[in-house]
C-alpha cells in the first residue's frame, strides 16, 4: 500500500528529504551570490523531482539543471490548457492559435517520455516502491499484466499532474503568507528547532 506509514517513512520521506537537500543547496547558492529566486518555480521543480521519483522511479533533475525538457513541455502544456479556461470559445479558434500546436507537440513529447519510462520498467523487470511499479506488477490469475502500457503511461501522467502543482502551490502560498507574518514565522522556526 503506497499510503501506509511504512511506505511513507521508507520511500516518501527519503525522496522528500533528499530533494529538500537539493532545494536548500540551490537556495544557499543564490543567497551566497546575492541573486533573487522565483520561489514558485523552485517549488515546481522540487515537487516535479519528488513526484517523478515517487510516481515512477525517475529522477528528472529539475533542481540540478536549469533546463529540463520534460519540465518545460509540462509547463507549456499546462499554460495552453489554462488559457482555455479564460477563452470559452477556444474550440472555434483552436486551428489558428499557435499555443494549440505547441500543446499538441508537448503532449506528444510527454506521452513519448512517459511511455519510455513504462517500457524501461517493463523491460528491466525491476519492481520498485513507486506507483508505476505497483500498477505494473498487477497480474491476472493467469499471470498476464492487468494494465497495458498505454494505461500505465496515463497513470504516470495523472500522478505528475496531481502531485506537482498542488504541493508547489501550497508551498508557495504558505511561504508567501509566512513572509507577511514575521511573528508566525518566528514561532514556526522555534518549533522546528525544538523538534529537530
Amino acid at each position: 500500500d503506497m499510503f501506509s506509514v511504512g511506505t511513507f517513512k521508507t520511500l516518501m520521506m527519503t525522496v522528500f528529504c533528499g530533494n529538500t537537500g537539493a532545494l536548500l543547496r540551490r537556495l544557499k547558492r543564490a543567497a551566497d551570490e546575492g541573486k533573487p529566486l522565483d520561489a514558485q518555480d523552485l517549488f515546481y521543480r522540487y515537487t516535479l523531482d519528488s513526484i517523478g521519483q515517487i510516481g515512477f522511479g525517475q529522477h528528472l533533475g529539475c533542481l540540478e539543471k536549469e533546463e529540463v525538457p520534460f519540465a518545460r513541455a509540462f509547463d507549456t502544456a499546462q499554460a495552453a490548457i489554462n488559457s482555455r479556461f479564460v477563452e470559452p470559445g477556444w474550440r472555434l479558434t483552436q486551428w489558428f492559435q499557435p499555443r494549440e500546436y505547441r500543446l499538441a507537440a508537448c503532449v506528444r513529447f510527454l506521452n513519448k517520455e512517459a511511455g519510455r519510462f513504462v517500457k524501461e520498467r517493463r523491460e528491466s523487470g525491476e519492481v520498485g516502491h513507486d506507483f508505476l511499479s505497483m500498477f505494473a506488477a498487477a497480474k491476472t490469475p493467469e499471470g498476464t499484466p492487468v494494465y497495458d502500457d498505454a494505461f500505465l503511461r496515463d497513470v504516470v501522467m495523472n500522478f505528475l499532474i496531481a502531485g506537482r502543482d498542488t504541493t508547489a502551490a501550497a508551498l508557495s502560498w504558505a511561504f508567501w503568507r509566512l513572509s507577511l507574518h514575521e511573528d508566525v514565522l518566528a514561532r514556526l522556526r522555534a518549533e522546528i528547532v525544538g523538534v529537530l
